[in-house]
C-alpha cells in the first residue's frame, strides 16, 4: 500500500502518526502529505534523526517524533532542540510536560496521558 492510498484511508482522524524506516524519501513524503493537505494534523516519526533533521529543513512546519531505543542522556534538551522525542520513562515526561512540548509519543500511552 503506498502512501497516497493510505492518507486518503486516515484523512479523517484527527492526529495521524506517520514513522518512516528509510532515507531519501523525505521529498516525496512531504510532496504527499501536502497534496491531501494534511500537514498541519500529520506528524513523521523515526529512529533515524538524521531523517528527521532533513524533514525539517524540507517543511519547518511539518510536526516530528523523534524515535528512540535506549536512554538518552538529558532528552528533554535533545527534544527541545528538534521537536520531541518519544519517551517510557516517568522522570523524561514530566521534564517535557514542563517544556510544554506539543506532543508526548510513549509505548504506554495509557501511563502517559498527555
Amino acid at each position: 500500500m503506498t502512501l497516497a492510498e493510505t492518507l486518503d484511508i486516515v484523512k479523517d482522524l484527527e492526529i495521524i502518526n506517520i514513522e518512516i524506516k528509510d532515507r531519501g524519501i523525505e521529498k516525496q513524503i512531504i510532496y504527499t502529505i501536502k497534496e491531501f493537505n494534511l500537514l498541519d494534523k500529520t506528524i513523521i516519526s523515526s529512529f533515524d534523526h538524521y531523517f528527521i533533521v532533513k524533514i525539517k529543513q524540507i517543511e519547518k512546519y511539518i510536526k516530528v517524533g523523534l524515535l528512540y531505543m535506549s536512554r538518552l542522556y538529558k532528552p528533554y534538551l535533545y527534544a527541545k532542540k528538534i521537536g520531541t522525542a518519544a519517551v517510557n520513562y516517568e522522570l523524561e515526561v514530566s521534564k517535557l510536560k514542563k517544556m510544554d512540548v506539543d506532543m508526548i509519543i510513549s509505548n504506554y500511552p495509557d501511563k502517559y496521558y498527555y
